[in-house]
């Protein structure tokens, strides 16, 4: 018991949390798919303009007047559950701040909420605040997020020469003087008024000190009472960009801003440390128009294009906001006649770096032009499950499981293939394909190489279609009748989607839809040295379960000593030169009852290395979760031993890792008799164990030690936090996503993936190297405190 304890302890240790000072910062956003880079999860967003969205009486408004519809916060608390079914697990809604109120103007009234009067009092056209905290607490219990457009630029009026008694800020000296904006010009652009003189919107000077204080204590008041997880910001590139790093700090939450530039390398000054977290992607908007609208140029390339420029100007595109449409461009259904060029743009949007938002209308296919025809009410669709609604709903729910699983959200994308009609791009392991044909009423194709090995059997997402790896690593992937997009991923990773006849149970392995499995179906064939190893831990074992059961539970000093015959020289950890071995497979869960190959929560990764037909009994105490039982913390301390080997300190420490590797097994084997294990389920544990060394070895023959070991130090080094004595004893959640089945499903993708091992050989000294130039296994484990594999 108390070495399962320690065990449990290591592989909580190393998987806690960090904590967050910030109420939901980027990396919690960049998961949102508005909807983790830590262990929460990703977001796609749902954009909802409050008055359009839902109403009690679909027929109580007449929407081409441009007035109220009169919606509310609480008609889209009554609604959420189109939203969360969907998908979606934050929603952005309309600015919360009193709106003018006057006489209706040239332009209608101000229903879309950035007609700002007083930024620091509540919209009483949208509820109230106890209505508006009731919709935060209501997301919140659905394990949502709330981000809230606010708008700091300006303030509507009906003159260039506005009575300023009525707005938050009254004196004139708060205001840059009326001019009108000569676009192309920072400084004009920063300091004039937008707006035109039938409505002008008077700009405020957000460089002077009390409009700063102002609005900074303004923004946490209004984040605190409101428990807002994040926030849009209207018109960003208006306001001085220095203003933005202490306004966000102040909300201590996720800062998107509103950049309307095509240009990259201008709207990238505005995401980084000096500036916001993230901006919403108007160049790569620019770009799918160019690409996907049809009629239209049809100009793939600007893709390709804006991908290599983005990847060199954001200071990190899987933060910035992806989108199709909004309140402020018109719906893409008004720019393209074929619906299929929608559904593919649509598709990149989610599997391409960034955070998805879905402007509320896209999925049932509106087609309004510019506003104010993009603004039309929700409601009068009557919430129907259209095509456009249930593809959103299979992206979110892929993307999800990705993010929830992995740090999918956190690779960059790579492009694969492109020509003049279609785009393959790879993020993390799976590979999308879009095209611009439209619905076409021939087939055509493209070669993509996927980087997997050949055979490897590949499901389409979106049509559940199998596919299977050409000898040369590729596939031809046919954009055919329809024009339909392409999402693949390896059927052995489907496991936990909840897709295509999967289990929605990432712990869960067995079942219909893995029995054809090509992981399901491999064996390892041990080699020599392995086999050697397995006949000396077998013959321990025999000797082991003869002896007594109180010798082995008498005292400390009776425990039993295996002896070292099985650590000889000829049996090393090599360095690089032989075929990659791919029979591992992630630890294998099991149902209550019987057990299969060892422990962890493995995403659907999963299959033991020996196919046995043999059900053997559980430990019957053994209460705790699947992926923190003993076995699986074990293969987690073996992976996480070996992935500290650099070529700097192999020889100093693959002798300290042999040794700890075999008195585990003994002392394992111990524990093992004594809960009323098998011998025959402990000899294939045990060749199960020794496979992950045999991989992990071969993976860096194949690819060289400081490829193999990037994903590791990436995992360690934006895990130091986590790795101190002083934790809260609410960090050591042994549920996230930093455990073994992370560790193996990461190593196991490196190593069937020249392609993506290429890109992190090229990453490896980007500045998380050098806390290992020196490493010494024996000295980190003394200085967090751990040494539970000598203590087993």
């Amino acid at each position: 018991m108390l070495a399962l304890l320690v065990l449990s302890f290591f592989t909580a240790f190393l998987s806690r949390p960090v904590f967050i000072v910030r109420a939901a910062n980027a990396a919690q956003w960049r998961t949102r798919s508005i909807y983790q880079t830590d262990v929460l999860t990703d977001h796609s967003i749902h954009r909802i303009i409050v008055d359009r969205y839902a109403l009690p009486d679909t027929t109580s408004c007449d929407v081409s007047a441009q007035t109220w519809c009169n919606g509310t916060w609480n008609n889209i608390r009554a609604n959420l559950d189109y939203v969360q079914d969907a998908g979606f697990t934050a929603i952005w809604i309309s600015p919360v701040s009193q709106n003018y109120i006057g006489p209706r103007t040239v332009y209608g009234d101000p229903y879309h909420g950035y007609w700002i009067a007083d930024a620091s009092k509540l919209n009483d056209r949208f509820g109230t605040s106890d209505d508006l905290k009731a919709l935060s607490d209501e997301l919140h219990r659905r394990g949502m997020y709330l981000m809230v457009d606010v708008v700091v630029n300006d303030v509507m009026a009906l003159s260039t020469n506005p009575d300023l008694s009525t707005y938050l800020f009254k004196e004139e000296s708060q205001y840059h003087p009326y001019c009108a904006i000569d676009w192309g010009n920072t400084t004009s652009e920063q300091t004039c008024w937008l707006g035109d003189t039938n409505i002008p919107l008077a700009d405020i000077k957000t460089e002077d000190p009390t409009v700063v204080s102002t609005y900074n204590n303004w923004v946490k008041q209004l984040v605190q009472e409101y428990n807002i997880d994040g926030l849009r910001i209207d018109a960003a590139k208006h306001v001085d960009i220095d203003f933005w790093p202490g306004f966000c700090e102040s909300a201590g939450v996720f800062c998107i801003g509103e950049v309307f530039d095509a240009d990259p390398s201008q709207a990238a000054q505005y995401q980084g440390k000096d500036s916001l977290d993230s901006i919403l992607h108007y160049p790569m908007y620019n770009a799918l128009i160019s690409a996907f609208s049809i009629p239209g140029p049809l100009n793939m390339s600007a893709m390709t294009d804006m991908i290599a420029q983005c990847k060199s100007l954001f200071v990190d595109p899987t933060l910035l906001g992806n989108f199709l449409e909004n309140q402020d461009v018109p719906r893409f259904g008004n720019l393209s006649v074929d619906q299929q060029s929608a559904y593919n743009a649509m598709v990149f949007n989610f599997m391409s770096d960034g955070i998805p938002i879905v402007y509320y209308g896209q999925e049932q296919g509106f087609h309004g032009a510019s506003d104010p025809d993009n603004r039309e009410p929700l409601f009068t669709s009557n919430f129907v499950k259209s095509t456009g609604y249930n593809l959103t709903t299979t992206l979110n729910q892929f993307r999800n499981f990705l993010v929830n699983s992995s740090d999918w959200a956190t690779q960059q994308m790579e492009v694969l293939a492109s020509n003049d009609v279609a785009l393959a791009i790879r993020k993390g392991s799976v590979i999308s394909v879009v095209t611009n044909a439209g619905s076409p009423p021939n087939n055509a194709s493209i070669p993509v190489y996927t980087g997997y090995h050949a055979s490897t059997i590949l499901f389409e997402v979106l049509s559940c279609q199998q596919f299977s790896v050409g000898s040369g690593g590729a596939i031809q992937v046919e954009y055919g009748i329809g024009g339909h997009a392409s999402i693949f991923m390896e059927q052995d990773g489907m496991q936990g989607t909840g897709l295509c006849g999967f289990s929605s149970d990432l712990s869960e392995t067995s079942g219909k839809a893995l029995e054809t499995s090509s992981g399901m179906r491999r064996r390892f064939v041990p080699s020599k040295p392995s086999l050697a190893v397995t006949a000396s831990i077998m013959s321990i074992a025999m000797t082991s379960a003869r002896a007594p059961t109180s010798a082995v539970n008498s005292s400390p000093s009776s425990t039993l000593h295996c002896r070292a015959n099985i650590v000889h020289t000829s049996h090393r950890l090599q360095k690089p030169s032989s075929p990659l071995l791919r029979e591992l497979k992630s630890a294998k869960t099991s149902k209550p009852g019987s057990v299969v190959g060892g422990g962890g929560t493995s995403g659907g990764r999963a299959g033991s290395p020996v196919d046995h037909p043999v059900r053997l009994r559980a430990k019957a105490k053994m209460d705790t979760p699947s992926n923190t039982n003993v076995h699986a913390i074990v293969k987690a301390q073996i992976v996480f031993l070996l992935s500290t080997l650099t070529e700097e300190n192999f020889e100093q420490n693959q002798l300290q890792i042999r040794s700890l590797l075999f008195r585990t097994s003994c002392r394992l084997l111990i524990i093992n008799l004594c809960a009323d294990f098998t011998v025959l389920y402990y000899f294939f544990f045990v060749l199960e164990t020794h496979a992950i060394v045999i991989v992990m070895s071969q993976l860096s023959e194949q690819h060289g030690l400081n490829t193999y070991l990037h994903f590791i130090r990436r995992l360690i080094v934006h895990s130091q936090a986590r790795l101190t004595s002083t934790a809260a004893p609410t960090a050591f959640d042994t549920s996230t996503s930093l455990t073994f089945r992370l560790l193996v499903q990461e190593t196991q993708r490196l190593a069937r993936d020249p392609f993506l091992a290429d890109r992190f050989r090229e990453g490896v000294d980007r500045g998380d190297g050098e806390i290992f130039r020196a490493f010494d296994l024996v000295r980190f484990a003394d200085r967090v405190g751990l040494r539970p594999l000598e203590r087993l």
